[in-house]
């Protein structure tokens, strides 16, 4: 089992019935193995597909990210901090990922997340389905939304700069 690493039975299911699956010997009292399993799953194709859809955010519009690197549940720049995943891109920048399917990213880790600048967004999957998990991460918008944004915010603001100085130059 993901969750409890107890060892599962193999059940074969029956036409009609049941379809083949895993499960606990009678008597655990393992609950949320499957939204461990959607959990682990999520983060295994960010892992090995290195890009997300991610939501528009102020100007920019939705997009898919891609990345050169993945890092999966590793401590950033604050040791209080280790979000479920951290994209880097081409250029650099780092992209945090947390994966909603039993809490939310909550305030004070919202508050430490935008006092060290640190970008992130959340994807929710409570109400994915294995079957359909990849397809949800790598094409829809759905579900997810930015916890702070400061690489968009640099993006935005030295595009602002560019325009005003092109207009300076067109005034002078």
């Amino acid at each position: 089992c993901p969750k409890c690493n107890e060892f599962l039975i193999a059940k074969l299911g029956k036409e009609g019935g049941h379809q083949a699956h895993f499960a606990h010997a009678k008597g655990s009292n393992c609950h949320g193995a499957y939204m461990t399993a959607l959990h682990k799953l999520a983060e295994q194709i960010i892992e090995e597909e290195k890009s997300v859809m991610v939501p528009a955010y102020k100007e920019i519009c939705q997009q898919k990210i891609s990345f050169e690197k993945v890092e999966i549940e590793q401590r950033v720049e604050r040791k209080d901090l280790q979000p479920d995943i951290v994209g880097i891109t081409a250029d650099g920048l780092r992209w945090s990922i947390e994966i909603r399917n039993t809490h939310e990213v909550n305030l004070a880790k919202t508050e430490k997340l935008k006092e060290s600048q640190i970008t992130c967004l959340e994807i929710d999957v409570r109400n994915q389905k294995l079957e359909n998990l990849e397809t949800f991460i790598l094409e829809s918008t759905e579900d997810r939304k930015w916890i702070n944004n400061p690489n968009y915010d640099f993006k935005i603001a030295e595009e602002k700069r560019r325009k005003v100085s092109l207009v300076e130059e067109i005034v002078r």
